[in-house]
C-alpha cells in the first residue's frame, strides 16, 4: 500500500489519500468488521494521531476496538455453533452397513 510507503515519508496527506482508498474498497468487498478493513482504520488513525488531531485519532481507535469486539463475538458465536453440531453428531448412532 502507497500509504505505508507516504506514511514512512511523513507525507501525511498523500498517506491519508491512500489509506482512505484502501479503506473504502475494503468496507465494500469485505464489509466494516473485517480485519483488513480494520487495519485500514488503524492506518488512518495512525496518520490523525501523528498529525495531533487526537480527537479524529481516537474516534478510529473507537471504531477498531469495536470492530474486532463484534468480530471476535461473531467468532465464538461460530466457534459454539460447529462445537454444539459435532456434540449432536457424535450423540447420533449410524447403524452398521453390514
Amino acid at each position: 500500500n502507497l500509504g505505508i510507503v507516504y506514511h514512512k515519508l511523513k507525507d501525511y496527506e498523500k498517506a491519508l489519500e491512500y489509506f482512505e482508498r484502501d479503506l473504502k474498497g475494503s468496507e465494500k468487498t469485505l464489509g466494516k468488521t473485517h480485519p483488513s478493513t480494520l487495519m485500514a482504520v488503524m492506518n488512518i488513525a495512525n496518520v490523525y494521531k501523528n498529525l495531533e488531531d487526537y480527537g479524529k485519532a481516537e474516534a478510529l481507535y473507537q471504531r477498531v476496538l469495536e470492530g474486532y469486539e463484534v468480530t471476535d463475538f461473531e467468532r465464538n458465536i461460530a466457534r459454539g455453533l460447529r462445537n454444539s453440531r459435532v456434540e449432536n453428531e457424535q450423540q447420533f448412532e449410524y447403524p452398521d452397513s453390514d
